[in-house]
């Protein structure tokens, strides 16, 4: 299996999580925001909800499988140095038919505390900040 998300954190410590979506990004910022701070993380799809995680745990570089226009957007206006191997308008749910919820959740923001404040809300869960 491949790994969905690796952090290689500042320190040169590798962590690799395999949570669907961006509960990895959620709970990392919650429990252990010291693994995040001047980070470099890889992930398989990035859009603007995992990019705002990203950016409000402190990454400082990202590089994604796929990544949306959004994210790319949201990342470079907070200097994180941004890659990725195929980037597209929007990312696409699981099924293949739609936008993935948590890019039409903020599909109209544009500021980092908005983003995961909505995300917070939409899951209200013990990882919401």
């Amino acid at each position: 299996m491949v790994d969905k998300l690796t952090v290689t954190s500042a320190d040169g410590s590798k962590h690799a999580f395999n949570e669907m979506g961006i509960k990895s990004l959620r709970r990392l910022c919650k429990e252990a925001p010291e693994l995040l701070k001047g980070a470099s993380v890889e992930d398989i799809v990035v859009g603007k909800g995992a990019a705002a995680f990203m950016i409000y745990g402190g990454v400082v570089k990202v590089h994604a499988g796929v990544l949306s226009k959004g994210a790319k957007e949201m990342l470079a206006a907070a200097n994180v140095e941004v890659s990725c191997d195929t980037e597209v308008e929007k990312i696409i749910n699981r099924e293949g038919c739609k936008q993935c919820g948590i890019e039409s959740l903020l599909v109209d923001t544009v500021s980092v505390s908005e983003c995961v404040k909505r995300i917070s809300e939409h899951f209200n869960d013990q990882w919401s900040l």
